[in-house]
């Protein structure tokens, strides 16, 4: 999936064929809410997704987090220096929160849409249970693998994208 010479897989028509089963049995352009979500929903959450992680960085389970800096409290230091040092920890800390790699888990909350969030995740879901044949597997766990790869991640979100747009409602 890596070589951009290839197409991308997930718009295979085998995959696209099982994820419509999946979409039909599961009815996934229904929200949390109990309300339908368009494909246009979807496809612009799954687009905002796709920016996040682009602009961030995808995060798996092979990202290293960053080590801690913070120090060991002895006798020697005084106040000032445990409170600084606990405080530019907790910066740091926040900081890569909000700005560090990010995984697909984590990039489908920055979508303030409940339903759109989960529609959005659902149709992931359906073309990663389309490309695998698994009887199960969520898309979240799939991206998250460490051997996963920024452009596999992103060929899974374009596909959902196009499948949003073509087969969601309007």
């Amino acid at each position: 999936m890596s070589n951009t010479l290839i197409r991308n897989p997930f718009t295979a028509a085998r995959v696209t064929e099982a994820a419509l089963k999946r979409a039909q049995a599961r009815n996934i352009w229904v929200g949390y809410s109990g309300e339908s979500v368009t494909g246009a929903e979807a496809a612009d959450a799954l687009a905002a997704i796709r920016a996040v992680i682009g602009k961030r960085g995808l995060k798996t389970a092979a990202t290293k987090d960053p080590d801690t800096t913070l120090p060991d409290v002895d006798d020697s230091m005084k106040l000032k220096d445990i409170v600084l040092a606990m405080w530019r920890e907790i910066r740091a800390s926040v900081w890569d929160d909000h700005h560090g790699p990010i995984s697909l888990h984590c990039a489908l909350y920055e979508v303030k849409d409940a339903d759109a969030r989960n529609a959005a995740n659902k149709v992931l879901d359906a073309l990663v249970l389309g490309y695998t044949g698994a009887d199960f597997a969520l898309a979240t766990s799939w991206a998250e693998r460490p051997a996963r790869t920024w452009d596999e991640v992103r060929d899974l979100l374009d596909a959902g994208v196009d499948f949003a747009r073509t087969h969601g409602p309007a």
